[in-house]
């Protein structure tokens, strides 16, 4: 897929679970989902569109 497109538009949703909520720095646990969708690209390449699914555990003591 090329580096560079005209135009670029994404639609990102998630949830979070805090395992602490009187401290929700302590941990908690992340996931999401993105759509990206571009279009434009130079030389006829062919641009990106489709879901990325993300998933993370965040934490501090």
């Amino acid at each position: 897929y090329p580096k560079w497109v005209s135009t670029m538009n994404s639609f990102y949703f998630g949830l979070n679970y805090y395992v602490f909520p009187k401290d929700p720095d302590m941990l908690k646990f992340m996931v999401g989902g993105e759509y990206t969708a571009t279009s434009g690209a130079r030389g006829g390449a062919k641009c990106f569109d489709g879901w990325t699914w993300f998933t993370a555990v965040r934490f501090h003591f």
